[in-house]
């Protein structure tokens, strides 16, 4: 685990959980003695402690290109949009300045793209974007070895699973995920984790050879559940549990 550090502003701070293919998860929190009122305000700030609150995506570059994505889910009617990134920022421990830029997903407006009745957007039903503008190894060490070294063999994501049980948000997802990859998803069947959905074929930040990766919808029996499937060194399995309410997560490990 790598010590990040506090965010511009001083409301959150994060540890990362580093792997080999340059993805990380992010383990955020408020810091001790926030004021409330900044709390609040804050986009995460309502949220229950101990459960995956968002995901992100990025792509190579600044996000000078992201209008492109911005208006390939406008033009799908989903009632979701995306707005333009916001700058922030942090100091680490050791004093280097991290730059970056966030976009996060929203409620459409009359004119932008809102023909079907919209869902509202909570923090983690869409993903975000997150963009980095100054050298992305400082902000996600992944190069360091004793970095991206675990227990449990894992050295990359194959995969996320998003299921959603409202069938209104599904389809209204499956439209804003369209937009994002910029093709229509390919059909997945019933299986025993789910119901049937989408997938889409994604890329990592670091090249690992010819190991696919994949982002997908699909339809749940009851309450939200977040799959994550993990490339391992060592072996195949499964662990998981609930996070919190009716939110669990599981963790598939598939030996490579």
């Amino acid at each position: 685990m790598s010590r990040s550090g506090v965010h511009a502003g001083g409301a959150t701070e994060n540890k990362f959980i580093l792997l080999a293919d340059g993805i990380y998860l992010e383990l955020i929190a408020f810091t001790e003695g926030v004021d409330p009122v900044k709390r609040a305000q804050h986009r995460w700030g309502a949220r229950p402690e101990g459960r995956i609150v968002d995901w992100a995506l990025t792509f190579p570059g600044s996000g000078k290109k992201f209008y492109k994505v911005q208006d390939r889910i406008r033009s799908r009617a989903a009632g979701v949009v995306y707005g333009d990134p916001v700058p922030g920022g942090r100091i680490t421990p050791s004093g280097t300045e991290l730059k970056w830029a966030v976009a996060n997903p929203r409620l459409a407006q009359d004119g932008e793209g809102s023909n079907i009745p919209v869902i509202f957007i909570e923090a983690g039903k869409a993903p975000f974007w997150c963009f980095d503008r100054t050298l992305r190894r400082l902000r996600v060490p992944h190069d360091v070895p004793a970095n991206i070294l675990h227990p449990s063999g894992a050295i990359g994501v194959a995969g996320v699973i998003v299921f959603v049980a409202n069938t209104a948000a599904f389809e209204a997802f499956k439209r804003v995920y369209d937009g994002i990859y910029g093709e229509e998803g390919s059909a997945v069947g019933e299986d025993a984790h789910g119901g049937a959905g989408y997938s889409w074929n994604v890329g990592v930040p670091v090249a690992d050879g010819d190991r696919k990766h994949s982002v997908s919808l699909r339809s749940a029996r009851a309450g939200t559940i977040v799959r994550l499937s993990l490339y391992s060194t060592s072996k195949d399995g499964t662990i998981g549990g609930v996070l919190h309410g009716d939110w669990t997560v599981e963790f598939d490990l598939v030996k490579s």
